[in-house]
């Protein structure tokens, strides 16, 4: 049923809702990629500093290790373990470290070459978990959607981390 004072209502309410999404609405094409760097520093330097993203990690990892556990304790035959690279195991935040102050953005040619360098460090608590799962009967299963190409950059940076004794990529 239609009200009077519905016209009253609604049109003050489209009019404000519709200037307020004009106002708000941003021209993505003006943003460089400087600029999303820039904005990036504060993440990074989490990343790389603080000892919450440590405590974090470390409590996932000691999490990961008691469902480890749990499963040798029920007696799964081969346990097994199966971790992403990126951000999971290897921390690569330098890289995006070295695109702050220039107007690049990720590139395939600029990450291949950040891979091939082997030098991401391990992620807080990855080595211990991973050699924890490998000297207590458990197999580490590598993950990744790195290049074929990066292959040999990448078993590398584990070996150089310690991570490669019994895992597989």
């Amino acid at each position: 049923m239609y009200h009077p004072y519905l016209k009253l209502i609604a049109f003050p309410t489209i009019l404000t809702s519709s200037l307020l999404l004009v106002g708000l609405k941003q021209d993505t094409a003006e943003i460089t990629n400087a600029q999303l760097n820039e904005q990036s520093v504060l993440a990074i330097n989490w990343v790389q500093q603080s000892g919450e993203y440590q405590a974090l990690t470390y409590q996932a990892f000691n999490i990961a290790k008691i469902v480890f556990d749990q499963a040798k304790a029920k007696r799964v035959k081969q346990p097994a373990v199966i971790v992403d690279i990126d951000e999971t195991i290897l921390d690569n935040s330098a890289y995006q470290g070295g695109l702050i102050g220039t107007n690049s953005g990720f590139e395939s040619s600029t990450w291949n070459k950040w891979v091939a360098a082997a030098k991401a460090k391990a992620v807080p608590g990855a080595v211990k978990f991973v050699n924890y799962v490998n000297n207590n009967g458990g197999t580490v299963f590598f993950i990744s959607n790195r290049d074929r190409s990066s292959q040999k950059g990448s078993k590398n940076n584990l070996a150089w981390q310690n991570l490669l004794e019994k895992t597989t990529l």
